[in-house]
């Protein structure tokens, strides 16, 4: 069961405020800053969001998306981006760190909390993909299925021009019957 939160980053007496809505998961957390109603009062079209923030939310939300399937989410990931709205999913124990980010750029225009988060949540690829032998954990590095590992490990490893070179070892982990 899903639980909802919500803080206002504006006086409370007004229904024009923006919004940050957690909503918790068993295993994930959605962050949501929600700038609907602040953007069409009509009074803040100057108030598009910075790229820097557009790019620290997009970073953020894709490191976070990372790691939960490493810990072993098995459901997709959906959201949009734009001015109105910045949603991230982050594990549930970063649920507040993730608060506490987005009201930073929103509120102060400070993007160093979103990036240090986005660093913390980031899986090691590069670490995990450099030359030489790396024997990869399950419970330790990750939680997930060793066959979606490989998936994300060659996902990476295309993204940066490489080639991933799994050992059998890993291919044929404890869930593949064999």
């Amino acid at each position: 069961m899903a639980m909802h939160v919500a803080a206002v980053l504006d006086r409370p007496e007004t229904w024009r405020s923006r919004r940050i809505r957690v909503r918790y998961g068993t295993f994930t957390a959605r962050v949501e800053l929600d700038r609907d109603n602040w953007m069409e009062s009509g009074q803040h079209e100057d108030r598009k969001i910075s790229d820097d923030f557009r790019q620290a939310a997009d970073r953020c939300v894709r490191a976070g998306i990372d790691r939960l399937w490493l810990e072993g989410e098995t459901r997709g990931f959906s959201w949009g981006s734009g001015d109105y709205y910045v949603t991230l999913f982050v594990p549930v124990r970063h649920a507040d760190e993730a608060v506490r980010a987005l009201r930073a750029a929103e509120v102060r225009g400070d993007t160093r909390p979103l990036h240090r988060l986005a660093d913390k949540l980031a899986p090691p690829y590069d670490k995990w993909l450099s030359p030489g032998e790396r024997k990869l954990q399950l419970g330790v590095d990750f939680r997930c299925p060793p066959t979606r590992l490989v998936k994300l490990l060659r996902a990476q490893a295309k993204e940066r021009g490489m080639r991933a070179n799994l050992s059998p070892s890993l291919r044929a982990g404890p869930y593949s019957g064999s």
